[in-house]
């Protein structure tokens, strides 16, 4: 569930970081161009009059130059005529203090080489004019920070608008006149985020907070980008910080909770989200990840009371939905999982991540088809799904659809080639279909993904075994116990082997150590029993046999076992017993009967052991008969 979480964030913090001032309508004008004349100067002083006019009454950068598009007028004409200009008034006794102070709003509009020219010759003018002009410079500065806060008020209508990199260029000019505008360089912080520079955002907010030290907007967006970062023990000083010069901020709490999740230091985040929650009872995503924070913990009922919690603010949030149904499979309530997945499903019926769970918990109900269908669907909605094709195949496999199940695994190991459970399950299933040097080809491929596969390990020696390479399935065996010391299976696959190579009582030392790890192994004694028999310890052997049928009354081999091993002893009462249980338990072994007649003839029960005989040679005449009426 961890690529969904991230994805989540992202869209809280654009929420959190958006802006709260109204997006403003937008157009674009298109002008005829025309062909500029050459002006004479008193054009150019009538035109150059009416712009500053336009520019007290407050014209914007834009306006001015249209103006100047409009009158057909040459910047590069108007910076010479303009220092034609100023020249005359600057040898003029005249102060002309408010003409100086207009020139200079000019130049402060940033309109190029003729704002510049104009705002140096308005300087010279209110230099010129004493305390006149000083209080007009003053006037000026007003102007300059009023200028800062257009600028700024722009920025924000562009990052409205999403468009960001203007956005940027905005806050920038408003902090060039403005280097304190703390609020700017905040908002400059948001243009960054939503253009992907984390780290340049925080040093944006990292300006704002040096100048306003209890900012605590930009100390918690501080935090969330270093969360967004994984930068998550730097985060919390930062949204500590926020919550101490705002204690009653929600989102501040709510992030801190995220992070400390994250940092599995799960009790304190429940602190953080309960405090949340305090402060603001009706924040879903804090009841949301209050739940998940509990299902950490395994407070499984406590995260499903979360879980209610939130979906009763917000019916609709298929996460809480989703969430829910995970904490009650958790549970063992399967039913109870599948409806919260299906309620996740109503709302948002291509949550992939849904229909994949809800196969998982219909698989624990041994529900394969339902199982199937719903991996099919994740599949459908998220073809690169690995996780879900290797499901699909273990469902096939219960199916007995071998040659599906393996396409299936074949499908997962192309998305994911590095998957060593899917080239292990594939192994499996080919072992069912007997093409075991395939079968030890894709266990080789799971140990050379994972060496410490000691169930790859396992069944290798398993597959090895069935093609009688009996010294490398043993060396395979060795290896899982050595990965696994207590593998019981391997020991006692390990001891089914060395018969084959005439190695008993080694053996019977595997069998010994299966059973130390596993008492109840049932096989483990009868197989013992068996290599006891071969090492001629038969009263040993007995006790074996009799371990076995203790743990499992109807495993009929034992019975069948024990009663030859009393049969060579010559214990022909005991061996009738034995064979009587086998046939109790299985009326149609056709081998009993015929020993069970051996030891009724070695007890003088000569006409018995007539019928007993009689009765072997009637099963194995009805098999033999079933098998000629079986279709060819």
């Amino acid at each position: 569930m961890l690529k969904r979480f991230w994805q989540w964030l992202k869209r809280l913090i654009q929420q959190l970081f958006g802006s709260n001032h109204p997006s403003p309508q937008s157009g674009r004008q298109t002008t005829m161009v025309k062909l500029p004349k050459e002006l004479t100067d008193a054009e150019y002083e009538t035109l150059f009059l009416q712009l500053l006019a336009g520019v007290n009454e407050g014209w914007s950068q834009e306006r001015v130059r249209d103006f100047l598009d409009v009158k057909n007028i040459t910047p590069a004409g108007l910076v010479e005529w303009l220092r034609r200009f100023g020249e005359r008034l600057l040898i003029s006794s005249a102060e002309n203090t408010e003409l100086g102070s207009r020139m200079v709003q000019l130049g402060e509009l940033g309109v190029g080489e003729v704002g510049k020219v104009a705002g140096e010759i308005g300087m010279q003018l209110l230099r010129r004019g004493g305390e006149t002009n000083r209080q007009d410079a003053k006037d000026a500065k007003e102007r300059e920070e009023g200028d800062a806060e257009g600028w700024y008020e722009r920025g924000n209508e562009q990052l409205d608008a999403e468009d960001f990199e203007e956005a940027l260029a905005s806050y920038d000019k408003a902090i060039e006149i403005k280097p304190d505008y703390h609020q700017a360089w905040y908002f400059r912080g948001i243009a960054l985020v939503n253009l992907g520079r984390y780290d340049d955002a925080i040093a944006s907010y990292d300006r704002a907070i040096e100048i306003k030290s209890d900012y605590h907007n930009a100390w918690f967006n501080r935090g969330a980008m270093l969360f967004v970062l994984s930068q998550f023990e730097e985060a919390i000083p930062s949204l500590d910080k926020a919550l101490f010069f705002k204690p009653d901020y929600d989102d501040g709490w709510y992030v801190r909770g995220l992070v400390l999740g994250q940092l599995e230091r799960f009790e304190e985040a429940l602190a953080s989200y309960d405090t949340a929650l305090a402060i603001k009872p009706d924040k879903w995503e804090a009841w949301f990840n209050r739940g998940v924070t509990l299902d950490d913990l395994e407070r499984f009922h406590d995260a499903i009371a979360s879980y209610d919690r939130a979906i009763e603010i917000k019916p609709d949030y298929d996460d809480a939905w989703f969430k829910r149904g995970d904490a009650l499979d958790d549970l063992e309530r399967f039913h109870d999982a599948i409806a919260s997945y299906d309620r996740a499903l109503a709302i948002k019926p291509d949550k992939w991540e849904a229909w994949f769970k809800r196969g998982v918990t219909l698989d624990n109900l041994k529900r394969f088809e339902e199982a199937l269908a719903s991996y099919d669907k994740a599949i459908e909605f998220k073809p690169d799904f690995h996780q879900a094709w290797f499901r699909r195949g273990m469902m096939l496999d219960n199916l007995e659809r071998f040659h599906d199940a393996i396409a299936s695994y074949d499908k997962a190991i192309e998305i994911k080639p590095d998957y060593d459970d899917a080239w292990y399950n594939r192994g499996v299933v080919l072992g069912k279909l007997d093409r075991y040097e395939e079968a030890l080809a894709s266990y080789d491929k799971a140990i050379e993904i994972k060496p410490d596969d000691d169930a790859a390990w396992h069944n290798r020696g398993i597959a090895l075994n069935t093609l009688e390479r009996y010294e490398e399935a043993l060396a395979s065996f060795d290896k899982a116990i050595e990965i696994k010391p207590d593998f019981h299976d391997a020991w006692y696959c390990r001891g089914l082997i060395l018969p084959d190579l005439e190695r008993f009582e080694e053996a019977l030392a595997s069998y010994d150590k299966a059973i130390e790890i596993k008492p109840d192994k049932w096989e483990a004694w009868y197989n013992r029993g068996a290599t006891l028999e071969k090492l001629e310890r038969l009263n040993d052997a007995i006790g074996s046999y009799e371990q076995a049928i203790e743990i499992k009354p109807d495993y009929y081999d034992a019975w069948f076992r024990q009663g030859m091993t009393l049969l060579k002893l010559g214990r022909f009462e005991e061996a009738l017993a034995s064979f009587d249980k086998v046939i109790e338990i299985k009326p149609d072994y056709a081998e009993v009967w015929y020993f069970r007649g051996k030891a009724l003839e070695n007890l003088g029960r000569f006409a018995d052991a007539i019928i007993s005989v009689n009765k072997m040679g009637e099963i194995a005449l009805n098999k033999f008969e079933q098998t000629l009426e079986q279709p060819r």
